[in-house]
């Protein structure tokens, strides 16, 4: 019987995860942008999602809905993120960016961007940035169809 290439093979993205982190984490300022990789996380979902439940926060965290409150909490109290209910069901709480989030959140993309290209310059050739940019912008939109 012939087994499926997804148990022969490792996957690629177990191994680009830690590659991408490390160098979007290295890029950014910690006194500017003092968050941890959970709260970064929240942040770039939220930039792409509009908003989220708690539940798929933790989804996205990986944690349990305490510990992804935890997270939230500081963003809360810093003026980044909004906790609201939905009046017509107050059991979910969901958690959206607020303008200064957004605005901050913006600043952010733009300094790892340039952070990023700039490591990228140093270490491999514009035939490979521009390579590399083309493969993340498709893997991208096809990761974007997964459920």
């Amino acid at each position: 019987m012939e087994q499926s290439a997804c148990f022969c093979e490792e996957s690629p993205l177990l191994t680009i995860l830690p590659l991408i982190q490390r160098l979007v984490f290295s890029s950014i300022d910690r006194k500017e942008f003092p968050y941890s990789k959970s709260q970064m996380t929240i942040f770039t979902v939220l930039s792409i999602r509009g908003e989220l439940t708690m539940k798929e926060v933790a989804g996205y965290l990986s944690s349990s809905k305490e510990q992804a409150t935890r997270a939230i909490a500081p963003l809360v109290d810093a003026g980044l993120i909004d906790r609201f209910t939905d009046p017509s069901n107050r059991v979910h709480v969901y958690v959206r960016l607020t303008e200064m989030g957004k605005s901050h959140l913006a600043n952010l993309r733009k300094l790892v961007a340039c952070t990023a290209n700039t490591r990228l310059g140093e270490s491999v050739s514009p035939e490979e940035v521009e390579e590399l940019n083309r493969l993340l912008l498709r893997s991208i939109e096809i990761l974007k169809k997964v459920k």
